[in-house]
């Protein structure tokens, strides 16, 4: 007897940047990331931390 509503209630934003002129640091940077996330690191710490409302983002 539940109804499972569409769309987010919480959503954390973050971000990361660096000047648009620096194609190697971006690079660096979502492989930086893009490891974390595959590592399982941003999972743990999701755990640690006990914010269970976040989510590991899927990666493309």
């Amino acid at each position: 007897g539940v109804r499972v509503l569409p769309g987010r209630f919480m959503v954390i934003e973050q971000a990361m940047a660096v000047p648009a002129n620096r194609v190697k640091a971006a690079s660096y940077l979502e492989t930086f990331v893009h490891t974390l996330i595959r590592s399982g690191k941003v999972g743990e710490l999701i755990t640690r931390f006990d914010k269970h409302q976040a989510s590991v983002p899927e990666l493309p």
